[in-house]
């Protein structure tokens, strides 16, 4: 086993157990990591297989954070460097904290949800393209049966790592995934979700990292809502929690599935809302209302 260490800056303040608590209770995650006093996971990267086990030393308010590698052969400089940087973006350790309580300065209310996560980043999907797969298998579908159905995806075609007597899972990359409909519905056993799937599977190895990182807003949602099977609902998903684009959180319509969680998440900060009432506090926010609404849908779960 190839292991190294590298050290991971974050952006006080940062508390590894706040991240550790939401993926506790993350639904699309449950059971695919350790997160006892540090969180061990594993992902693919270039076509292999590597666990990584994050630790914090030090306060929140000076945190050292420090990943280690762990695969099967040694990795490569280039694989090393992507990895690390997956993981600082999967835990938003660039993310400035002080910049969500300036625009909550006038927001009380909200000031007490960000004084109980003191030191929590937004967490998000390991990858946009894993946050895009589980969008298409979890639509008018019982979480259990989406994870299910995520684990064979996971079974057939990633890959996994024994680490410390544990198996460790990865799920894979969209590389490592057939556009071919009819060989994932052998797997999933549902042609309109296997269609869907083909579909993201083939926008995903059709586009780069790099374009993803930067191209606007804008076209990076139509780009989402022309693959087939990805809506309103799971393209503002993906933008938020797999791509870290943070503003226009709230551009749904009254009656979508967003907008009525966002809605109950809502009520017990603020009260009972209107959609438009709830928008107009999210645009107070500007470019960080996707952080703001994050914050206020994972502060109840």
């Amino acid at each position: 086993m190839h292991r190294s260490t590298h050290p991971l800056p974050a952006a006080p303040p940062f508390d590894l157990k706040h991240s550790l608590n939401f993926l506790n209770g993350f639904s699309p995650t449950l059971g695919e990591q350790m997160t006892d006093t540090a969180l061990l996971k594993a992902t693919r990267v270039g076509g292999q297989t590597v666990a990584f086990r994050v630790t914090q030393h030090g306060p929140p308010d000076a945190p050292k954070l420090e990943a280690e590698l762990l695969s099967e052969k040694a990795l490569s400089d280039l694989n090393t460097q992507q990895l690390l940087e997956r993981l600082r973006f999967f835990l938003s350790l660039d993310d400035d904290p002080a910049a969500l309580r300036e625009k909550a300065a006038h927001d009380p209310a909200f000031l007490k949800v960000l004084d109980a996560r003191h030191g929590y980043h937004h967490v998000k999907f390991l990858t946009p393209f894993e946050n895009a797969v589980w969008a298409i298998l979890s639509q008018r579908t019982p979480l259990n049966v989406a994870r299910s159905a995520k684990r064979k995806l996971t079974e057939a075609f990633g890959g996994s790592l024994e680490v410390d007597s544990q198996t460790l899972s990865a799920f894979p990359e969209a590389a490592d995934l057939p556009v071919d409909a009819a060989v994932l519905d052998a797997v999933l056993h549902n042609p309109r979700k296997s269609k869907a799937l083909a579909a993201v599977v083939a926008g995903f190895q059709q586009v780069s990292d790099e374009w993803l990182k930067t191209a606007p807003d804008a076209d990076i949602r139509a780009w989402l809502l022309g693959l087939y099977g990805i809506g309103e609902w799971s393209a503002s998903f993906i933008m938020l929690r797999g791509l870290g684009r943070l503003s226009g959180a709230l551009d749904v319509s009254d009656d979508s599935v967003l907008m009525r969680e966002m809605l109950r998440a809502a009520e017990p900060i603020y009260g009972t809302l209107t959609p438009d009432e709830l928008r107009q506090k999210g645009a107070t926010y500007g470019e960080l209302e996707g952080l703001w609404a994050h914050m206020l849908r994972s502060y109840g779960e």
